[in-house]
């Protein structure tokens, strides 16, 4: 059978790219003749016959403002084509400064861009004079009306200083469609309570929070963090239904409010604590999973003798606290 011209074109296009016809781009620009490359990949999204959906860029030691915003840009012009079909995007190890996350944040918000999942992984964004206005542009863009990302893992994000993100309505249910988001090494400090607020406005389903282990955060920081987070779940409009916490550090502070506050994670259906302290993570799951099931229950009676048998095998203080409280 004869392959079309266009089809040969299109093998040529991957081919400079030393890769098979597909639909993945994954782990390019490794070589140093990046714009080249980022020339090519907008003539293969170009394409009439482009098959691609997912995209890696990895570039180690890129911190040449000029040549990132050369491939950006001609990435971005790739994601805006209306012969585009990428759907999942990934930039990994990129040095990006404000410029370059507004670039992204633009493309994000175009009706030919079919983005649902964006991941910025081992790229470290700081709230900085540097970074701070592109992180108010990824924010806006996120729950933009136009924009079709459902899932997206921030940076590393440092937050020296608060971002102020606009909404572009007041209606909630045109803010995009973002649900699920990942923040990876998340670094506590005095902006972090603002910041959690502001993730519940989000109307997220899905939140994975990794702190970061080598950070040495204030207590209080800490434990007003933590009670942000508890006082969003705690809210009848909360729409969460996945919450997992790795490396939390369970301060006495943190230790007290999770026992107290978990009982009431109502909109929770999975609640995780990934690699934490597995003592306390087992035993703070062990009360949001009985309070779950005890909502099931329609028999305040019923309740009460639960009750009564945790206190009679001296089961622990909280969990007859918890019981106690829903008969009230």
């Amino acid at each position: 059978m004869a392959v079309s011209r266009t089809e040969e074109e299109l093998d040529i296009l991957f081919g400079k790219l030393n890769m098979s016809k597909g639909s993945e781009l994954v782990d390019l620009l490794r070589s140093c003749d990046m714009e080249n490359h980022c020339k090519v990949i907008y003539d293969i999204l170009s394409h009439s016959l482009n098959n691609v959906t997912r995209i890696k860029i990895s570039l180690f030691g890129g911190n040449n403002d000029k040549s990132t915003y050369s491939y950006l840009e001609r990435l971005c012009d790739g994601l805006n084509h209306c012969n585009n079909k990428v759907n999942w995007l990934c930039l990994n190890s990129l040095y990006l400064n404000s410029v370059h996350i507004e670039q992204i944040s633009k493309v994000l918000t175009q009706e030919n861009c079919k983005v649902k999942e964006l991941f910025l992984t081992g790229i470290d964004v700081y709230s900085t004079t540097d970074h701070r206005d592109g992180l108010v542009s990824l924010f806006k863009a996120l729950i933009h009306p136009m924009s079709k990302v459902e899932t997206c893992m921030l940076p590393r994000l440092e937050l020296y200083k608060p971002i102020v993100v606009v909404p572009p309505c007041n209606n909630i249910k045109t803010w995009g469609k973002l649900k699920r988001m990942m923040l990876p090494r998340y670094e506590i400090n005095s902006h972090s309570q603002w910041f959690m607020k502001f993730l519940f406005k989000l109307n997220l389903t899905h939140l994975d929070i990794n702190f970061n282990p080598f950070g040495i955060p204030c207590y209080t920081q800490y434990a007003d963090t933590i009670k942000a987070l508890c006082d969003g779940l705690k809210k009848p409009n909360c729409c969460l239904k996945y919450l997992s916490l790795d490396r939390l550090n369970f301060t006495p502070e943190v230790k007290s409010l999770l026992r107290k506050e978990v009982v009431c994670f109502h909109s929770l259906k999975t609640l995780c604590f990934g690699s934490s302290n597995s003592e306390e993570h087992t035993y703070l799951s062990m009360l949001w999973k009985t309070s779950r099931g005890l909502l099931a229950l329609r028999s305040a009676n019923e309740i009460k003798r639960i009750a009564n048998g945790c206190a009679v095998s001296k089961l622990p203080q909280d969990l007859i606290r918890m019981l106690s409280s829903m008969l009230v």
